[in-house]
């Protein structure tokens, strides 16, 4: 009822919604179909639209839940943008609990309202798989594509191994290895075309990010409204990260400007935080992670 009263009527006659009730007055509230959204200011004692303790908290309940599902869509706008640019393949489920959140509902009204924030979780990604170096892992995260004939290469240390050109993989990507013919095994990214369609799954095997420190070519899509000095500012944004550029070319296409570079990056965090920087600089529209 109180979503719905649009006045009141006592004794016959048509007060203000802060009449104060006297003994014996004859109340008639008048209400519509439509429900109407309650004012913050009713929750003012001193303007007197709401009396009792109950309704007060009937209408700070309403606000919680308008905040909530505010929260819930802003985050899950952050978070789907982040991850899209990056090209990350974990669900909203296994995101969540990177955070230690069990429903997804909760995790993006979380980023929503700040008490968790996309770099926590990109963070969390990185982590998740340990530091750089490929090493073979047993075939547990491969069940639906490895035989028990695979099994004989796993844990072989002095296994050569390759990133694959056609996906580069970087820490922190979800990654499966490929025997060659010739050339070890080669790492490609989960969701990589090559891996979904492969014939030959006794050829998959299980990989995993091991301790040291490596470079990973990452190509970089900058889409910017084109302007003299774009060029400069964003190359000047990248150094400034410490982030070496091995490849550079811009495109013109009317008054827009797309560069791409291919730069030299340590894993999934390092790259998350040069999208931020690169999303600073003047004229620039979106930043993403390029297929090769």
């Amino acid at each position: 009822l109180i979503f719905r009263c649009i006045g009141a009527k006592v004794n016959g006659k048509l007060v203000p919604l802060t009449y104060k009730l006297q003994n014996g007055d004859t109340v008639q509230v008048l209400t519509s179909n439509t429900v109407r959204s309650p004012s913050l200011d009713w929750l003012n004692q001193e303007a007197g639209y709401i009396r009792t303790a109950s309704a007060r908290a009937r209408v700070r309940q309403w606000f919680k839940r308008q905040e909530r599902s505010a929260n819930i869509q802003r985050g899950r706008d952050m978070y789907n943008k982040q991850i899209k640019r990056l090209n990350a393949t974990m669900s909203d489920s296994e995101a969540a609990e990177m955070v230690g959140i069990a429903k997804v509902e909760d995790f993006f009204a979380a980023l929503g309202d700040g008490s968790v924030t996309v770099n926590q979780v990109v963070q969390k990604l990185s982590n998740k798989e340990a530091e750089n170096i490929v090493e073979i892992k047993p075939a547990a995260a491969l069940p639906s594509i490895l035989p028990s004939s695979a099994i004989e290469v796993l844990g072989v240390g002095d296994l050569l191994t390759s990133i694959a050109r056609c996906c580069n993989p970087i820490n922190g990507d979800e990654i499966a290895g490929y025997i060659t013919r010739s050339r070890g095994v080669t790492v490609h990214r989960r969701n990589c075309p090559n891996i979904l369609n492969e014939t030959e799954k006794e050829r998959l095997v299980t990989v995993a990010w091991g301790k040291t420190q490596t470079l990973y070519p990452v190509r970089i899509q900058v889409r910017a409204w084109d302007r003299v000095g774009l060029l400069r500012d964003v190359t000047a944004a990248v150094s400034d990260e410490g982030v070496n550029i091995a490849e550079c070319v811009s495109e013109e296409y009317a008054d827009m400007s797309i560069i791409t570079l291919t730069a030299h990056i340590r894993g999934i965090d390092q790259l998350s935080t040069l999208f931020f920087r690169l999303e600073g600089v003047k004229g620039v529209i979106g930043v993403t992670r390029a297929h090769s």
